[in-house]
């Protein structure tokens, strides 16, 4: 009986401190499903993955290839590969940490801290940018003499890219044989990887390819600056302002309209000595001093902070830097833009009408679209009570409100969480309508939750 008991306790022991195996025991077979039952909740068809190109797009500044290029290098089940790869803590060696981790879906694939948290709490060295249009940076730039991913531009493929982070002993720093093993010992890999390559085989190649697959997805053109380009929608007087003065101050050589980014790395007068010395550490070439590539200033109103160093914590800190700001380095590519190298001085009214231009850059669905969103979290389905009853939030992104249209008769509770289920507003007795003020509330993703009865239904909904 005592040993009996004594085995007990040590299989207990060993379950509640598994989290800290090694990974050489954490791969095998007989531990998978006991430390991690948690798999991918995926719909039975794939999602659709391709990227709809409005015209805009396909002749504005990046007419120069054919926009179908992106869309042949997707496939819905490749994508949701990636996606699960994306959001599973399997692939770094604590099995805490996952790309996801550190590139969030709510602030935009970018992360709202200065630097983000790999294995053992290291912290990067850089900002963690947004994500979203790395594939026009990569597929349209086969012409281009500069790699253009990374802050410092050292990458010039996506698929390659993805796979350092794993490897990096900072971050995932996972081992590239025992994660394969590990990835073929659950229930779920094999099947992905057959769905997406015809055979089951995992190999660090095709875990790259999957994961650029999903990232190459992130384009969406549902902003209010794609709505008035496709006369949808029109700018308020303060909006259209801003982009006039974006588009002599910013947008000249810089973030060129419609792609928002350069596809060169460039030193923007961020310091006059650069202890981070950028793209140089890639050429030794000392005029590389403090170069760094600028991520795409779509959804920039949820990318903070800013910077390859995550220096600044606001856009209006952002405008005011180059308003004033601008460091007098000798190998600044502003020193040949400007007239005065200090910055473009720009007034009070001009700042705020940039500002509010630049809000008009953010997507309505990709931080919110459920074929983005983490596959093991198992939500209701989004958007749909029972009995056809239909859920409509708009807008969504919001600033100081947003509406809440409900189909069908009777009384609804609406609940709004944060993302860990935690309860901060309660609006009851709502019959058809709700208007959902911010209040209080900081900018962030959070949940709608609709009852009525003993049925619920979630919904997504992003503060800026």
């Amino acid at each position: 009986m005592k040993k009996q008991y004594f085995l007990v306790l040590l299989t207990a022991a060993i379950l509640f401190t598994s989290a800290n195996l090694p990974d050489i025991v954490k791969s095998t077979k007989s531990f998978v499903g006991l430390l991690d039952p948690l798999e991918p909740v995926l719909p039975e068809t794939p999602y659709n993955y391709d990227i709809a190109f409005p015209e805009h797009i396909i002749f504005g500044s990046w007419d120069f290839t054919d926009s179908s290029v992106i869309n042949s290098l997707i496939s819905p089940d490749g994508a949701t590969l990636g996606r699960v790869l994306f959001y599973d803590k399997k692939l770094s060696s604590s099995n805490d940490v996952a790309c996801a981790s550190c590139h969030k879906q709510a602030f935009a694939f970018a992360d709202n801290v200065q630097f983000s948290e790999g294995i053992n709490g290291t912290l990067t060295t850089r900002n963690s940018p947004n994500l979203n249009d790395l594939a026009w940076q990569t597929d349209f730039n086969t012409g281009e003499p500069f790699p253009p991913l990374f802050w410092d531009c050292r990458e010039p493929d996506l698929a390659q890219m993805v796979l350092q982070p794993i490897l990096h002993q900072g971050e995932l720093g996972k081992d590239m044989p025992v994660l394969i093993e590990k990835l073929n010992n659950t229930t779920y890999y094999p099947e992905l990887f057959q769905q997406a390559f015809g055979t089951s085989q995992i190999t660090p190649e095709r875990i790259g390819i999957a994961l650029a697959e999903f990232i190459r997805s992130m384009s969406v053109f549902d902003s209010k600056f794609d709505k008035v380009q496709t006369g949808l929608s029109t700018y308020t007087s303060q909006e259209a302002a801003g982009a006039m003065v974006f588009e002599s101050s910013c947008g000249q050589i810089c973030h060129i309209s419609s792609s928002f980014t350069p596809i060169f790395p460039m030193n923007n007068g961020l310091d006059i000595v650069c202890a981070d010395i950028g793209y140089q550490a890639v050429t030794g070439v000392e005029s590389d001093n403090g170069k760094f590539k600028s991520p795409s200033l779509r959804n920039i109103s949820l990318t903070a902070p800013y910077m390859h160093d995550g220096r600044f914590e606001t856009i209006d800190e952002v405008i005011e830097f180059y308003s004033e700001e601008l460091q007098p380095h000798p190998f600044s590519d502003m020193n040949w833009m400007l007239t005065d190298p200090t910055g473009f001085h720009f007034t009070a009214s001009q700042k705020a009408e940039l500002k509010a231009f630049l809000q008009t850059l953010t997507s309505e669905s990709l931080t919110t679209d459920v074929k983005w969103s983490d596959p093991f979290q198992e939500v209701n389905s989004v958007g749909i009570l029972a009995l056809d009853e239909k859920i409509v939030v708009y807008p969504n992104p919001f600033a100081a409100e947003t509406l809440v249209e409900l189909s069908g008769s009777g009384e609804f509770e609406i609940r709004i969480t944060n993302l860990s289920g935690h309860v901060l507003r309660t609006l009851r007795n709502v019959k058809k309508t709700a208007t959902i003020e911010r209040g209080q509330l900081s900018p962030g993703v959070y949940q709608l939750e609709i009852r009525k009865g003993d049925r619920m239904s979630t919904q997504r909904i992003v503060i800026q």
